[in-house]
């Protein structure tokens, strides 16, 4: 078990106070522009806030939606959280009662750029027959570069596959393309979805995909980086067919499975290409001829290229049509993944499609087969596909108006039913099949409404895509995040060669695992293991879950459709006016941008413009000779000081700045009124560069006017501050409210009710309801957010919402521990500083008693920049310690069992439910290193027998079993556990200890990787069993031994004891009672005590 698992569970443990199991959302955020929706289960509350992850601050609230409740996840109080409204850029979480979600963004640009660039370069970390470079490879500072493997240079046509012309054993060329999931194999069948949904992503958004940059080899070539990574599987997929008959081989494999290994350490034995297939070949054809026509407008940097993917893809329909029903199954010797697939009827449908588009031959469509279940594209369902290429060409390749009508009637009947499903859902996600691949389908779902909004604009297409996406970001009902490498809580234990063994913590990026699936947990890692057998919780981030951890191309590919087209969708937003208003004499109206202009013909653009809903005419449009971002409106009839509402609408579609952004058309856009006479009107409102005031800077001059008048509101994150004053400040045109602090990312905005403010001309100021106030305020100080007193006893970690560093001063921070009524100052023994995470060690122990305050000390701990923190005054410490600490009392009497979770202490260890005899809880994650400690009063010293109860599904490990005091560790012995075939598999093994009287701590130390535990034992006396598996209870017990003259028997069950010297000579006979205890008084030596069968040795000293 990777040693990140528990550190992320130690830092969410940390960040007690957000409890995000309970609300999901989308984890990396949300556009501003976009619908916004989170999920909070299992609750009673009727609202919501969300808050500022800054500030602390509310900014929003609203009211959740009726319980509703799903089978498929067992939760029977679902609300929805809908705030779409808030729209303001920053960092926020939502919080319900006392539940927090996760902290999201929302963003004006760029929020899935990271996350779109890295779901296409998780094809590139895919690649075979090359090394990944690190220049291409490294994702967060981490190098995910990798050595070349399987360069499949001289690869074996299988029996399977012999034919006159390539008998078995011909060698031949097949290298490139990518690894098909965690295992190094080809599939021609399983290619389908991804080279499809990346043409498809290309095709529907060529200006998105042109300017993206992945930064892989081929970056500096002018072939768009999407293509260029398609390309690399679509040169191997020409390699796969038979150019002697155009069938296609179904796959390129090693003869098993090979171990966890990095590619370049697999095993070099013969890799083989099989069995010709109709699917594979008609999937060929249809990749092959959409490739075409993508491809040849780069005919001039790939001269013939799309013309040989044409030809091939004739060849292969050619091949499929004589060979209609040849269907693959695995062929003796190989036990590689099959693919296979006998309903080719869609297949058949999708090639035809894709051959008639690249050809405008009609021919293809004469015996298309009749198709009517439309729904999510997967690799054994392709029809999809071709309905998505017709939606793309219905208006650039000439087809019959019946048939756009057929196209556009199913493509939109399978889109609405998306939509409905979506709408009605409790987590408005429209997902309710949880099987092998689940997530690869919810993209799907995804990229077929995220397709429908590209080709209508219908916005419910785009809410319904961005729920998918929030599925797979967040708003599950699991705790992850299904892309690896994003999102707070991401898998990191997929099932990959790659990951497994490349000695990486971190997983690789960018790749979206197989999702939740109930019907396989017994086959892989075992039902035990999975934290629920509901369908949508049913998802497991360890190795051996192959069955929802696993990636594939198959899943990744429509995921890129998915998150780039949400991208490209939002970052194509058009440029919106920074001001509208007329010139003094009303003559006039400039339309000024945040950007420069490009050149325009302004013959091609339309203005209409209405004062109080009459037309003014307009004479001539221009730009502004001094302002290259200004058009400039010339009016034949001329705007009047009295006419208050102005307003203006636009087609100006040709307009664009100078980079390349378009100018948003305008619809009844007010214009401010300048003309002499006119209202002053607040054109600018922002805050001071300190953060203590608001300027508002007017389009006219003011006279005086009463500032101790309540005509202002001034709101901070939705909130009316009370404390603020005006000052008139008439001569530069704007008014000045001194307000408290204000910090950046803070809301701000300000109201107007009154008559007091008058223009220099007489014009009186209108009300205006809450504007926005542009934020120039200083950060807030790094703030601690969050202080957790961990279950070792001596460890604090602060978390604070920004990095910070250690300050210049003498002391960092001062630690006091309170109970009852004494307050202590508490010695500090380190501080480490990791980003945002400060960790305190301390010299003293506290108990689960204890309060732990922490107060900030001047200069101790800094912001990056140097300057101070938001300091704090005895900040309490959530203490996580169990509330009982009693010592257990370890006599020679009776055996004493331990709940391993009755800790007093614990170092590393996570609590999960347990399968064993009696349920309840068992503790693992373990690295080695970590510990338990449980407090102990022995009343009796001498040998104890200790046994543990453990489990693993992996190598044998090893607990040390030592005595702590306080200070240092002392081992007692040690413990070898095996692999018992489950970590729900119990065993229980044991060992010899010596324990001296008095109250005491002992401590499991784990000094190897991979154990559960479930409990510990203690028993007076030598009790090892003959077989491991199984504690052989004694019949009696000797105490204390070796003794002073004096010792004690007792026994479970009525027994004859029997007590000879160690040469044979009788000393005593009696009978014992069951549960009596006899004392018996022997001279030093030497004896053998008997209890029927078994005997033990006394030492009398």
């Amino acid at each position: 078990m990777k040693q990140f698992l528990m550190i992320l569970f130690m830092l969410i443990c940390i960040i007690q106070s957000i409890n995000a199991q309970d609300i999901k959302v989308n984890q990396i955020g949300f556009y501003k522009q976009a619908q916004k929706i989170a999920v909070v289960t299992e609750t009673t509350e009727t609202t919501f806030s969300v808050i500022d992850q800054i500030s602390g601050l509310e900014v929003y609230n609203g009211n959740l939606s009726a319980p509703q409740s799903w089978s498929n996840s067992g939760e029977s109080n679902i609300k929805t959280a809908d705030f779409s409204d808030l729209k303001t850029v920053g960092s926020y979480y939502i919080k319900s009662g006392e539940k927090k979600s996760h902290v999201f963004q929302i963003a004006e640009k760029n929020l899935f750029k990271e996350l779109t660039t890295w779901s296409v370069k998780a094809f590139y970390l895919w690649r075979a027959s090359t090394a990944i470079e690190k220049e291409y490879a490294t994702f967060n500072d981490i190098d995910f570069s990798r050595a070349a493997g399987h360069l499949d240079t001289a690869v074996l046509i299988h029996a399977s596959a012999a034919s006159a012309l390539r008998p078995t054993g011909t060698v031949l060329s097949s290298s490139k393309g990518w690894y098909d999931a965690g295992d190094y194999n080809k599939y021609v069948v399983n290619a389908n979805p991804a080279v499809f949904t990346m043409l498809h992503a290309y095709e529907c958004f060529p200006d998105y995909f042109k300017k993206q940059n992945l930064n892989i080899p081929e970056s500096s070539n002018t072939l768009p980086d999407i293509l260029d990574e398609v390309k690399w599987e679509t040169d191997w997929l020409l390699t796969m067919q038979d150019p002697n008959d155009g069938g296609v081989y179904t796959k390129l494999t090693d003869a098993a499975f090979t171990a966890m290994v990095m590619p370049d350490k697999a095993p070099q034995g013969p890799r083989y290409l099989v069995t010709k297939s109709t699917a594979a070949t008609l999937d060929f054809a249809a990749m092959m001829a959409k490739s075409s026509r993508v491809f040849r407008e780069f005919e001039t940097l790939f001269p013939g290229y799309a013309d040989s993917c044409l030809k091939t893809a004739k060849k292969a329909m050619e091949w499929a049509k004589a060979n209609p029903a040849i269907y693959f199954t695995n062929p003796s010797g190989i036990s590689t993944g099959g693919y296979g697939d006998s309903n080719v009827k869609d297949e058949f449908f999708w090639a035809q499609i894709e051959l008639f588009l690249a050809t405008n031959n009609i021919s293809y469509l004469e015996s298309l087969p009749t198709m009517t279940n439309f729904d999510s594209p997967q690799w054994p369902n392709v029809q999809t596909n071709g309905l998505l290429s017709l939606m793309n060409c219905i208006d650039t390749v000439p087809m019959a108006d019946s048939l756009k009508s057929i196209i556009t009637q199913s493509f939109y009947t399978m889109a609405d039913r998306m939509v409905s499903q979506t709408e009605m859902h409790p987590y408005k996600i429209g997902i309710n099949n949880f099987f092998w691949g689940s997530n690869g389908s919810a993209a799907g779902i995804g990229m077929v409404a995220a397709s429908a909004y590209h080709f209508s604009k219908d916005e419910k297409y785009l809410n319904t895509a961005i729920a998918i996406l929030d599925y797979l970001l967040g708003r599950n009902a699991t705790p992850y995040c299904f892309v690896t490498g994003f999102g707070d809580v991401s898998p990191m234990n997929i099932h990959d060669r790659r990951a497994e063994s490349d000695g990486i913590v971190a997983s690789l990026p960018g790749y979206l695992v197989g999702g939740p699936n109930a019907g396989n947990q017994s086959a892989d890692c075992g039902t035990a293991q999975y934290p629920s057998t509901y369908g949508a919780k049913s998802y497991l981030d360890r190795t051996c879950s192959y069955s929802t951890n696993e990636i594939a191309i198959n899943w990744n590919g429509p995921f890129v459709f998915l998150t780039g087209a949400i991208e490209a969708i939002y970052s194509s937003i058009k440029m919106k006016p920074t001001f509208i208003g007329s010139d003094t004499t009303g003559a006039i109206i400039r339309i000024s941008y945040p950007e420069n202009l490009a050149a325009f013909d302004t013959e091609k653009v339309s203005y209409s413009i209405k004062a109080n809903d009459i037309v003014k005419e307009i004479d001539s449009i221009t730009f502004d000779s001094n302002s290259e971002n200004t058009i400039l409106i010339f009016l034949r009839d001329s705007i009047k000081s009295n006419e208050t509402t102005i307003t203006i609408n636009s087609e100006i579609d040709s307009v664009i700045s100078i980079n390349a952004t378009q100018i948003s058309t305008l619809q009844d856009q007010i214009i401010i009124n300048n003309v002499i006479g006119a209202a002053p009107v607040v054109i600018g409102a922002e805050t001071s560069a300190d953060g203590n005031s608001i300027i508002l800077t007017l389009n006219k001059k003011i006279i005086d006017f009463d500032t101790l008048r309540n005509d202002f509101k001034v709101y901070v994150n939705s909130s009316v501050v009370s404390k603020y004053a005006v000052i008139d400040s008439v001569s530069d045109m704007k008014i000045i409210i001194a307000t408290e602090q204000i910090y950046l990312y803070d809301f701000v905005g300000v109201s107007y009710t009154g008559t007091t403010i008058t223009s220099n001309e007489g014009g009186i100021m209108q009300d205006f309801d809450v504007i926005s106030v542009k934020n120039t305020a200083p950060e807030r100080p790094s703030t601690l957010m969050s202080a957790s007193a961990n279950e070792d006893g001596y460890t604090l970690t602060l978390t604070f919402d920004k990095a910070i560093k250690i300050g210049t001063g003498a002391n960092k921070l001062l630690v006091e521990y309170e109970n009852s009524s004494n307050l202590s100052e508490i010695e500090i023994t380190s501080i480490t500083v990791l980003d945002a995470i400060v960790t305190v060690k301390l010299s003293e122990r506290f108990t689960s008693n204890d309060s732990v305050f922490i107060s900030s000390i001047a200069d101790g701990i800094l912001t990056l920049s140097g300057d101070p923190i938001l300091s704090f005054t005895k900040f309490i410490a959530s203490n996580s310690l169990p509330k009982e600490q009693n010592y257990v009392i370890i006599d020679s009497l009776s055996s004493k069992q331990i709940e391993i979770e009755a800790y007093a202490y614990n170092n590393g260890f996570v609590k999960e439910p347990c399968s064993d005899t009696g349920g309840g809880l068992n503790v693992g994650y373990t690295d080695k290193g970590d510990w338990l400690d449980y407090l102990i009063d022995v009343k009796h010293a001498g040998t104890y027998t200790i046994s543990v109860r453990v489990a693993s599904q992996l190598q044998k490990s090893e607990i040390i079993v030592q005595t702590y005091n306080g200070i240092s560790s002392e081992n007692l012995n040690s413990i070898s556990t095996p692999n018992t075939g489950g970590w729900q598999k119990w065993q229980t093994v044991l060992q010899l200890i010596k324990l001296e009287t008095g109250k005491q701590t002992i401590r499991i130390f784990v000094n190897n990787n991979y154990v559960n535990l479930n409990w510990i034992q203690l028993e007076y006396g030598e009790h090892l069993p003959t077989n491991i598996n199984q504690v052989q209870k004694s019949s009696f017990n000797l105490f204390p031994n070796p003794s002073e003259s004096e010792c004690y028997i007792k026994v479970a069950s009525d027994s004859d004891i029997v007590i000879d010297n160690i040469i044979g000579v009788h000393i005593a006979s009696f009978n014992i009672k069951a549960g009596e205890t006899q004392k018996i008084t022997l001279k030093q030596g030497v004896y053998i005590v008997k209890s029927g069968n078994e005997q033990k040795q006394l030492i009398v000293k």
